[in-house]
């Protein structure tokens, strides 16, 4: 097996763009079978933009809720961001109000000096594969219905960075021409598909998977992965086309398993309740090799949403101190 390259800013931060919970996000279909308590998801929003703020030093900027879109604090899904250049996706169906959103992205993140760049708006028909998916082209239809014919989509959940190369998750968010445009726009690095185990009984809650819902970088070289059929499943493909040797941690609580690496420290989502207990055993494990620092997420993990959809961490070319709104 060939030995990757490290990137030499990975896990260096110091900016980060998040969004405040709108009070739409009960209307939003699926949450209101889940009747979350609103009033902590935004306190456990703004906790985290606190973490950032206070104790990680970042220049946070939060964005002005957008009540029309009930999902507008999930701003991974918008925009990838890597080495001084953010492509903003295209992982929804188009008309998607989440549209609105992204103008103030975009400004945010050209004020941080962040060149952008847009998903192509052609549909490839016909392309030359760069990419190997499990020893398949690229360019093979897939099962779960995202075909050659379709516009290119993906979101940053499906992005998976370890510091060597990327993995990108084909998801119902993310199809292969997605994965193809990232690769040919953002990065000089590996860039290899992985599919997601994708249940065609079309269960809403299978269907919101991204890749990051189970497989996260701990720490330089270290991923930790669901210990579930999926997750398994997942980490196998990673394994397999991997251009580097991992170490792995498998987590027992699946909402665990996705975590931010950040300037030396590891954020973690606390749940506050028993399904903390097999997560705190588990990150045990890492405590010789990174400092943790629990996020409050009892509230998200009931909507199953993961920790790291909840903002935008990068690294800036230029920052401007304590920012707290914008626009």
């Amino acid at each position: 097996m060939s030995v990757a390259s490290r990137y030499p800013k990975f896990g260096q931060f110091n900016a980060a763009i998040g969004s405040r919970v709108p009070n739409s996000i009960e209307k939003y279909p699926e949450y209101q079978k889940l009747r979350p308590n609103r009033e902590l998801l935004k306190r456990e929003q703004l906790d985290l933009l606190h973490i950032l703020r206070e104790k990680m030093h970042l220049d946070v900027t939060e964005l002005v809720p957008e009540e029309k879109t009930p999902l507008c604090c999930f701003v991974e899904d918008l925009a990838i961001v890597f080495n001084g250049k953010a492509l903003l996706t295209r992982g929804l169906k188009s008309g998607d109000p989440r549209e609105l959103e992204i103008k103030s992205l975009k400004i945010a993140l050209k004020d941080y000096g962040i060149d952008i760049l847009f998903m192509d708006d052609s549909s490839a028909l016909a392309m030359t594969p760069p990419l190997e998916m499990n020893g398949a082209a690229a360019t093979e239809e897939m099962e779960n219905g995202v075909g050659e014919k379709e516009a290119k989509r993906i979101v940053g959940g499906d992005v998976l960075f370890t510091g060597y190369e990327f993995f990108v998750g084909i998801s119902y968010f993310t199809n292969v021409e997605g994965a193809m445009e990232f690769a040919s726009k953002m990065t000089d690095l590996a860039v290899t598909i992985v599919k997601l185990p994708l249940d065609k009984s079309n269960d809403p809650e299978i269907k919101s998977r991204r890749l990051k819902d189970y497989i996260s970088v701990a720490c330089e070289g270290l991923i930790v992965y669901a210990d579930t059929a999926d997750g398994n499943f997942l980490m196998k493909q990673i394994i397999n086309n991997s251009s580097y040797d991992y170490n792995t941690v498998r987590m027992r609580a699946e909402f665990l398993s996705n975590c931010i690496y950040i300037n030396g420290y590891l954020l973690y989502p606390d749940t506050g309740n028993t399904l903390c207990a097999d997560g705190e055993s588990d990150y045990k494990l890492l405590d010789q090799l990174i400092s943790r620092i629990p996020v409050p997420a009892s509230e998200f993990s009931r909507v199953k949403t993961a920790l790291s959809r909840r903002v935008l961490i990068f690294d800036a070319p230029h920052t401007h101190g304590a920012r707290r709104h914008f626009p």
